[in-house]
């Protein structure tokens, strides 16, 4: 945090003549501009970078603290934060109107932060602990966290029992490939390369045809056991960018997927914003598109 406190913003003085215009900061300015745009717009969110005091946005924080965010002396990484949330990550949150799809909600989120940890991979030093650090954490949520959470979320997301029956063995399935490459993670120790401009997280471990067949079942088919339209279409896309990513840049696919999974993630909002309801959806959708005349 910042150790500058600036003062309080202090009420709008009356406007001086032209003769002697009253002089301020733009930094004052620009801090008394973010808290009259926070009180009319409630989505407004202030990331900083360790920068509060000097850039005056310790006004916002003080008015809307619940809508400010210290990320740190990590700027680049903020970037990735501010990314995800501004894309998709707080937008779907907000569409939940049931406490069961918060899980599914949670998912683009869950994937914006999944990169912003890739980024800190890749603006570390070689070799450092922060490094060791995320690239584990990246690894970790990639092979063991998805598999587990994506049927999950879908399980407690999809309201017919009958359906939600089927994804019981592929949620074990994912629960068998997350404890199997967790094991071998840590039984190989896990190590970064950089190819072709992509990262490569390497680990060996057998059997691999059947322990990917086990991930795929996981991941890739529960979208399609639902009856929404926009989750087959999530399915269907995950299968098609990993066939993709797989024959494209192979050693890296893991990394290079995981970027494809976070962007077809919008179709999550997608579901949660119009999936209940698809003709006031389309309806809507037709709004942003340009009119003739």
């Amino acid at each position: 945090m910042s150790r500058a406190t600036p003062s309080s913003p202090a009420p709008a003085a009356s406007a001086g003549s032209l003769a002697t215009p009253e002089m301020r900061k733009t930094r004052e300015g620009f801090g008394h501009g973010l808290v009259a745009l926070g009180e009319t717009n409630p989505n407004v969110v202030v990331l900083v970078g360790d920068l509060s005091g000097s850039t005056n946005v310790s006004f916002f924080a003080e008015r809307f603290p619940e809508r400010f965010v210290q990320v740190g002396i990590a700027e680049q990484n903020m970037m990735c934060v501010a990314a995800g949330l501004a894309a998709v990550g707080v937008a779907t949150l907000r569409c939940v109107e049931q406490p069961r799809d918060r899980m599914l909600a949670a998912v683009p989120l869950g994937f914006a932060v999944h990169q912003a940890v890739e980024g800190v991979v890749w603006m570390s030093a070689a070799g450092s602990a922060v490094q060791n650090l995320s690239m584990h954490a990246f690894a970790m949520l990639a092979y063991c966290g998805w598999p587990i959470w994506l049927p999950l979320a879908l399980y407690f997301h999809e309201p017919d029992p009958e359906r939600r029956r089927r994804l019981i063995p592929l949620l074990a399935a994912g629960v068998v490939s997350a404890a199997y490459f967790l094991f071998w993670m840590f039984e190989d120790p896990l190590r970064l390369r950089v190819r072709h401009e992509h990262l490569q997280y390497r680990f060996d471990y057998p059997w691999i045809y059947p322990s990917h067949i086990a991930y795929g079942l996981a991941v890739m088919v529960p979208p399609q056991l639902s009856r929404s339209l926009w989750l087959k279409a999530f399915g269907a896309a995950l299968f098609a960018s990993y066939l993709f990513a797989y024959f494209t840049w192979d050693k890296t696919f893991p990394s290079v997927w995981c970027y494809f999974a976070a962007l077809l993630s919008t179709l999550i909002y997608a579901e949660l914003r119009w999936g209940r309801n698809a003709a006031a959806g389309y309806s809507e959708m037709l709004d942003f598109l340009p009119r003739s005349g």
